[in-house]
């Protein structure tokens, strides 16, 4: 049981050559993930959360510490790791994702009930701590392993003329709205890059060229995004904007984290949860 526990521990922690960029929020998952193996899923959250972040369940997006404190302990374990993260160029907004597990209890036989891909927002509060703003997380066909190195996303933008920030974190998806309504899946292409990251539920994480295209097609075309708010960061180049998904009569998640680049806002990491 201990070596079993220092296994998971050692998945959580393990040092990466390539992330020394995103150390904090890496750092900050870490220790996050760690937090609920030895401790609860409960007190994890409650420790590392905003005051006002946000979670979703029953169809709303609802103020994470409320919903949290409301909760019962559970001996279940939630086992998880980053695969990707990114921070931007002040170090003090960025997000991981990668895969997790729900065990029953932490022991190497005990029976995996779930298992996807998590995604968390990081903001670095006035006291200089690492807190989450959202936290979102997917179902997969399949759990995939902990990766041994986590792949960074570069967030840090060389240009001096960056697209300006509008005046509301939120006017980024009311705009991304409308440019779908009146451009079809093809407006995809000019918010997203080939290095977006697309969490959808029910299928694994998609990056890279051909990731666009791949999410246009899974994407049900009579689901509705909903949006409800969003927060820039202190410099107004990143964003996290957040709301509610409909489809066929039921409702879920979503989030978007936004970067501000020369050719306009960019989505670099998003996360659409439908409900069942």
């Amino acid at each position: 049981m201990k070596a079993f526990i220092a296994l998971v521990l050692s998945a959580c922690i393990l040092n990466s050559t390539t992330a020394q960029n995103t150390d904090p929020v890496i750092s900050a998952e870490r220790s996050f993930a760690s937090h609920a193996l030895m401790h609860s899923t409960k007190s994890a959250f409650l420790q590392y959360m905003d005051s006002s972040a946000v979670v979703f369940a029953r169809g709303n997006a609802l103020n994470a510490k409320r919903f949290w404190s409301r909760m019962p302990e559970s001996p279940m374990k939630l086992i998880w790791g980053p695969a990707i993260a990114g921070l931007n160029d002040a170090g003090d907004f960025g997000f991981t994702t990668g895969p997790y597990q729900l065990k029953q209890h932490l022991s190497d036989t005990a029976a995996v009930l779930g298992f996807g891909q998590y995604a968390t927002v990081w903001k670095k509060n006035n006291a200089g701590e690492w807190k989450f703003l959202v936290d979102l997380g997917i179902e997969v066909p399949a759990p995939s392993n902990h990766p041994k190195n986590v792949q960074v996303i570069s967030l840090q933008q060389k240009s001096k003329n960056l697209s300006a920030a509008p005046d509301s974190a939120i006017q980024l998806d009311i705009d991304f709205n409308n440019g779908l309504k009146a451009n079809g899946k093809s407006y995809w292409g000019k918010v997203c890059t080939a290095a977006t990251i697309f969490n959808l539920s029910g299928h694994y994480p998609m990056q890279g060229a051909n990731a666009i295209d791949r999410f246009t097609k899974s994407f049900p075309a009579n689901a509705q995004l909903i949006p409800a708010d969003g927060q820039f960061a202190a410099d107004q180049q990143s964003a996290v904007t957040y709301g509610i998904t409909e489809l066929n009569g039921k409702k879920d998640g979503y989030f978007r984290f936004w970067q501000a680049t020369d050719k306009g806002w960019k989505i670099v990491l998003q996360v659409i949860t439908f409900g069942k």
